[in-house]
């Protein structure tokens, strides 16, 4: 669902299962997960949805952690994690209502994604000191919620939407 490359060179590629290549995609390793695979209907989660190498070459992930049974249907609750080592080891950031299809670092080394709804509005947020606030809310049909954001070279977060005033 998502690639990455680290400052070294590294390949780093998320779906059911997250991969790594330190020889330019000739080979890949399987990187532990931050958490177990979850069964849902007989079979496992989409696991990462989002990969983004920082700054400071911290690789986040965006990656669906709970399954949470409501009378008869499952709840999806992705977490974001940061792994300073490689993805060898996990650290939980925060937890969001609804999958995260994309996310970039900021000038100021917030982490600013937006997520995925069909029948609520979507949305743009900010991760920083620990806290996530909302920046923009569209209409389900109205934003492009699954494009991508674009952190540009001007510093300016983009993304796609029907709403001229954004």
């Amino acid at each position: 669902y998502a690639m990455a490359e680290d400052k070294n060179g590294g390949l780093y590629a998320g779906g059911t299962k997250l991969w790594k290549s330190v020889d330019g995609g000739n080979t890949w390793s399987t990187l532990p997960m931050p958490e177990p695979l979850n069964a849902f209907s007989g079979g496992p989660l989409p696991d990462t949805y989002a990969l983004l190498v920082t700054k400071d070459n911290s690789l986040i992930i965006s990656f669906g952690t709970t399954n949470l049974n409501l009378g008869t249907s499952y709840y999806f609750r992705p977490t974001v994690y940061k792994s300073t080592d490689g993805g060898n080891t996990w650290n939980a950031l925060f937890s969001h209502d609804n999958v995260i299809t994309s996310i970039v670092e900021a000038g100021d080394g917030s982490l600013v994604f937006r997520d995925l709804q069909y029948t609520n509005p979507s949305g743009v947020y900010r991760y920083s000191g620990g806290v996530v606030t909302r920046t923009f809310s569209d209409g389900p049909a109205s934003m492009e919620h699954s494009a991508e954001l674009l952190k540009a070279s001007d510093g300016n977060v983009y993304f796609i939407s029907t709403d001229t005033s954004a």
